[in-house]
């Protein structure tokens, strides 16, 4: 880690310890990398590296901004900012774009790192994808030149009467869909649609049965159900 044993509050006495949680995050089985406090990315273990389709030598001193697709405004990112720079854990949805040339949903936790003096010195990002990481893709490069942004928005005009007409759903319940899509969380939604969060957990039930669960024998498996609505609402753009 880029972290010196000082900043991470190891003493010179104590490499071994410091040593040892290098090994834990290296063979961590999740995806995550760390960045100082004004994002720019110093370390990532082997999993992101799959994920993002970059070396860590191409990693590193990068902002994460460098995955950007286009389909996120300017608001979902200072949305963003505010929340852990104000010392609170972020968590949500990206369609971000990796090595690979393909637009991918992820979702990203992250959490604010103190110093010893409580200050906020690092941010540790913790990725997750589907286990079929075809499934999470959005679209490919196939016009050169084409805008991310644009090929984004072209699929969210064309999902919104799609979930209307063939699921059912109302307007209210399309619209939830449509901010899922554009990377919204549970928090942003609640207040996006200025409702209550026991409204908007009806809405999401509801949504859950007209879609995902529409056709399964037992309604109500899965072990994250919003991811996997995520999900099936990507695939289905």
């Amino acid at each position: 880690m880029c972290v010196s044993d000082n900043q991470s509050g190891y003493g010179s006495g104590n490499t071994n310890l410091s040593s040892i949680l290098t090994s834990y995050f290296y063979q961590y089985p999740h995806a995550i990398f760390i960045t100082d406090r004004d994002g720019k990315i110093e370390y990532t273990n082997p999993v992101f590296e799959n994920i993002s389709g970059y070396k860590q030598t191409e990693l590193i001193g990068k902002n994460p901004g460098f995955f950007q697709s286009g389909a996120h405004g300017r608001e979902f990112y200072e949305h963003l900012w505010d929340t852990i720079l104000a010392g609170k854990e972020y968590e949500g949805y990206f369609l971000n774009r990796n090595g690979f040339g393909e637009t991918i949903s992820w979702k990203e936790r992250i959490t604010p790192l103190r110093d010893e003096e409580g200050n906020i010195s690092n941010f540790l990002c913790r990725v997750d994808v589907p286990s079929d990481k075809t499934a999470g893709s959005v679209q490919k490069n196939e016009t050169a030149g084409a805008s991310a942004s644009t090929e984004i928005g072209k699929v969210r005009e064309s999902l919104f009467p799609k979930l209307q007409k063939e699921y059912g759903l109302t307007y209210q319940e399309a619209k939830i869909c449509d901010l899922l899509v554009a990377g919204q969380t549970r928090e942003s939604l609640v207040r996006e649609l200025g409702v209550h969060s026991g409204t908007l957990k009806n809405h999401l039930k509801a949504i859950y049965r007209k879609t995902i669960e529409k056709d399964l024998e037992e309604p109500g498996q899965g072990r994250d159900k919003l991811q996997r609505l995520t999900m099936f609402l990507i695939r289905l753009c």
